[in-house]
């Protein structure tokens, strides 16, 4: 299937390396994508490795330390020591993503306590399901539904 080209980055010091990302979202395919090349692109190796499902929107080589590899995903920001071939997550203590709700008309009528409890629990089952770098620290309750325009 067709994926679309999500960077695609050039070694600064040396021309026949290059790296490139990919995304297979748009057509629900969520493993990571991303190869690099040492031969001026005739070929191209998978160093995905162990990245969690998700898209992959970007790829960096530190530019002092040629083996340090950086991605940012949909879930989070991975790095590299080994030139791709195991990934770990970056940044310990980072914050840990939220979800953004907006309330239907009939919770707004709740008790607070209920909606408390029931986001609560929506939490604690959502985090059961996922690994511990992708599981939410907190619900956010917000007044209109989150664009790019608004921010929220």
């Amino acid at each position: 299937p067709v994926r679309y080209i999500t960077r695609v980055t050039a070694d600064p010091t040396d021309d026949a390396v290059a790296y490139v990302t990919l995304s297979g979202y748009r057509i629900d395919e969520f493993l990571p994508h991303v190869f690099r090349t040492t031969n001026h692109g005739a070929t191209w190796t998978d160093i995905s490795g162990n990245i969690p499902c998700g898209p992959v929107n970007v790829i960096r080589e530190d530019p002092k330390k040629r083996k340090i590899l950086y991605v940012g995903t949909d879930f989070g920001v991975f790095v590299s020591l080994t030139g791709g071939e195991e990934w770990h997550v970056l940044g310990a203590g980072l914050p840990a993503p939220v979800a953004v709700v907006v309330l239907s008309d009939a919770a707004q009528n709740l008790p607070r306590d209920n909606i408390e409890k029931s986001l609560e629990a929506t939490l604690a089952d959502t985090n059961k399901h996922l690994e511990s770098h992708e599981r939410l620290s907190n619900i956010v309750i917000v007044d209109d539904e989150w664009t790019t325009d608004n921010g929220c």
